[in-house]
């Protein structure tokens, strides 16, 4: 009796500890009101109790989905200009190169189809090196809902390291629970020019036609008093 309470005991603090400190504990699927995905054999998951982010490791390859609200701002990925997405980019950049030191750089950018479900996706591609490590190559990708914003990053030492079925496998089992932003169509400057220069015409020729119409009814009655009484001088003959 006494091995087996010494036993439970063990157990019940494996468990709160597990509770407290968030031990990484291996999964084979991961969801919440968000999304879902397949995670492979092998990778442990830490989700560091918070809500909008999670993580998943295994030997090199880091993987971190995060998650922030779209429904005020309606971001679009889609619509996304080249300026809009160097833009961006830069930003994660500056953002890594603060947390892990000068050496990564930009390598690329595009929109791609993610996952089986083919979601819409802007996909940057950092690789380098910092001062925690001399080789980083990574992968990111977000898609965007009317709620949410997606961020997933694949981080590894080389290219190589995430070209593996497993990755693959991941990738293809990421579904969302709203379906993405389409692209919608945008008005060009062009048009934009033209149809300002159009209305600006307009408002001047309504402007040229009400003060012409102004200025014969001032004339009118400003006719002197004695054009008035010859006309009915000439009546009465």
């Amino acid at each position: 009796m006494m091995k087996l309470a010494k036993i439970f005991n063990f157990f019940c603090m494996s468990f709160i500890l597990f509770l407290i400190c968030g031990i990484n504990v291996s999964a084979e699927t991961f969801s919440n009101e968000q999304y879902t995905v397949n995670v492979p054999e092998g990778f442990s998951m830490d989700d560091k109790t918070l809500s909008d982010f999670t993580t998943f490791t295994y030997n090199n390859i880091t993987i971190g989905i995060s998650t922030a609200d779209n429904s005020l701002t309606g971001d679009n990925i889609l619509n996304y200009t080249e300026d809009e997405i160097k833009d961006f980019a830069n930003k994660t950049l500056n953002s890594l190169t603060t947390q892990a030191g000068e050496g990564l750089s930009i390598a690329g950018h595009e929109i791609v189809s993610f996952s089986s479900n083919n979601y819409p996706a802007l996909h940057v591609v950092y690789k380098g090196s910092t001062s925690l490590d001399a080789d980083v190559y990574m992968e990111q990708y977000v898609i965007t809902t009317y709620s949410y914003r997606f961020t997933l990053v694949f981080s590894a030492d080389t290219e190589n390291d995430l070209n593996d079925d497993n990755i693959k496998s991941f990738m293809d089992s990421f579904t969302t629970t709203e379906t993405p932003l389409k692209q919608t169509e945008n008005v060009s400057n062009n048009f934009l020019s033209i149809l300002l220069i159009v209305c600006i015409i307009v408002l001047i020729i309504i402007a040229i036609i009400i003060f012409l119409y102004l200025f014969k009814t001032k004339k009118v009655h400003r006719k002197p008093a004695s054009l008035k009484k010859k006309k009915k001088k000439k009546k009465a003959i």
